[in-house]
């Protein structure tokens, strides 16, 4: 085992490189598959699951054949992700987390993490797997994503605490980027890609949240901003306003950071082109507002009023407000297009925000409402319509969770869940 003392602004942690069978999570022998086949749920009939299955055999392109899916078990709560050429499927306790090849669904490996709080991330050929509970230090674990087999596990010297959002991303050249919380601060650390051996780290005081990290340039990455679900919450009083900050990939210095002034709370959207979207709200309203790769502010669009939720996919920014969802162009901030939604009952299952909503190409997004999957257009605000099956304002067949990969449509309900091939 290597250690490594960061030190940083005052403050400093421990890095150890680990070594050992089942750091950060062991591989399982057989894995299983967590879902059914046509086949076996025609033979094992489920009157609640087999609706949804009826609804998305009916659906059409893009919807395929149903070729999988399972009943619902309240103690297990399935939750299935795209990741590159398949499906990651987990389960409420996170007991085994469980990769499905995208041809043919079958499990490929499956990994048992050593804690019940995870976090996670994926590349085109590894697995990231971060061990977050209180009790312990967090776990930075590398694994293939072919097999599931350890690449490499280092320990870092912090805990996590309940609530913090941790983020990473992976830079062109495979390194790993992580921004942690470290009381008010942002640990962050470049690990490397062959062996997880530390590059930099750095407290970064400057940005909130560690809710965003992504690449900005290829020099520089931003990080900081809060959760959506936090937009609301008023800035904390005598202190520095909220902020987001680029870091350079290189040595981990900060090289700018943006506020809004005292009052304004910030999520990042995205990044697009070498320029930042964020949302910045004060009491007077909600902004998007465009950064330039040096933080200058490029423009500003003042939101409808209400507006609490954006995603940006390909070119366009689509907002949810109160009333309805809009479309923005990414490039001038002008409004493209505005759909209404109705204001007098749910719309969107409880808990599904935009950012969780898959894209199924470039140009349309899956949109879940208690009543239908609609298949939204991005250039235009219509969409195609699918019905679900509905049980009077019952939610035991809302989606709360949409998935779609190269080859797989998916949807997860309260009742069961259902895979169908896409055309």
């Amino acid at each position: 085992m290597a250690a490594v003392l960061a030190v940083f602004g005052g403050g400093s942690f421990l890095v150890n490189n680990l070594t050992g069978p089942a750091c950060g999570a062991e591989l399982i022998d057989s894995p299983t598959a967590p879902l059914q086949s046509a086949t076996l749920m025609q033979q094992r009939p489920n009157s609640d699951r087999d609706r949804v299955v009826g609804a998305v055999a009916a659906m059409g392109p893009p919807f395929g054949p149903v070729v999988a899916g399972r009943d619902y078990y309240y103690d297990q709560f399935l939750r299935l992700y795209a990741v590159p050429d398949g499906v990651l499927a987990l389960t409420r306790n996170n007991a085994d987390l469980t990769y499905l090849a995208d041809s043919d669904l079958a499990p490929r490996w499956a990994l048992r993490p050593t804690a019940k709080r995870t976090a996670w991330d994926t590349s085109p050929d590894r697995f990231v797997l971060l061990n977050l509970e209180e009790s312990k230090r967090i776990t930075i674990a590398d694994f293939d994503l072919r097999d599931g087999a350890a690449r490499w596990c280092v320990e870092v010297g912090l805990r996590h605490r309940d609530g913090d959002p941790v983020a990473t991303t992976f830079l062109p050249d495979g390194d790993l980027l992580a921004a942690l919380p470290s009381g008010p601060d942002i640990a962050m650390l470049r690990l490397g890609a062959a062996d997880g051996e530390q590059q930099w780290s750095r407290k970064i005081s400057t940005a909130d949240r560690a809710d965003y990290l992504g690449l900005l340039t290829d020099e520089l990455v931003l990080v900081g901003g809060t959760e959506e679900a936090r937009l609301g919450d008023p800035a904390p009083a005598g202190a520095a306003a909220p902020a987001v900050s680029a870091v350079s990939v290189a040595d981990g210095s900060v090289r700018w950071t943006w506020d809004d002034g005292p009052g304004a709370r910030l999520h990042v959207v995205g990044v697009v082109d070498g320029s930042a979207l964020v949302l910045s709200r004060t009491t007077a309203g909600t902004d998007l507002v465009a950064l330039s790769a040096e933080g200058s502010e490029l423009r500003r669009t003042a939101l409808a009023p209400g507006a609490r939720e954006a995603t940006l996919r390909g070119q366009v920014v689509v907002v949810r407000g109160k009333a309805g969802l809009r479309g923005y162009d990414v490039a001038t901030g002008n409004p493209l297009w505005q759909r209404a939604i109705p204001t007098d009952r749910p719309y969107v299952p409880l808990g599904f925000p935009l950012s969780q909503m898959p894209s199924v190409d470039a140009d349309h997004l899956l949109l879940p409402t208690v009543s239908s999957l609609e298949l939204l257009d991005l250039t235009d605000g219509t969409s195609e319509s699918f019905a679900m099956p509905t049980d009077g304002l019952s939610s035991a067949y809302f989606p709360y969770q949409l998935l779609v990969t190269a080859r797989h449509l998916g949807v997860v309900t309260n009742t069961g869940t259902v895979l169908a091939t896409r055309e």
